[in-house]
């Protein structure tokens, strides 16, 4: 059920994204995706889940996981989602459209390395 549940969030994020940008005048669509750190939004996100990714990464280690690619792309996901949160904190760009393009490429990133390495650092 957890993908079904993470689909049904992405989904509604670009749903709200659609609304606003149809509801926004024309000049003012770009703004609302890209802001102003939609280059550094992912990376930092990342960045701050790096220590949660390795802590999951140990945790699910010790677990034995038998899907290991599919466990290293969990831990990341994890991490990258609070990543997100703990990076919207300091994020001054909230505007759906921004969260739903940014925030997610943030969140993928480590989910990402997480299915890239998980064979390797998961093996028992």
């Amino acid at each position: 059920m957890a993908p079904v549940g993470i689909a049904v969030a992405v989904i509604a994020m670009w749903v709200l994204a659609v609304m606003t940008l149809a509801a926004a005048s024309p000049q003012d669509r770009a703004p609302l995706i890209l802001g102003h750190t939609a280059g550094a939004c992912p990376f930092l996100i990342a960045l701050v889940a790096a220590p949660l990714f390795a802590a999951l990464l140990a945790v699910m280690r010790s677990l034995a996981p038998t899907r290991l690619r599919w466990a290293g792309a969990a831990s990341g996901f994890a991490a990258g989602s609070i990543g997100a949160l703990v990076y919207t904190l300091h994020c001054p760009e909230l505007a759906p459209p921004f969260i739903g393009i940014w925030y997610l490429i943030g969140m993928l990133i480590p989910t990402g390395i997480g299915a890239w390495l998980g064979p390797s650092l998961l093996r028992w």
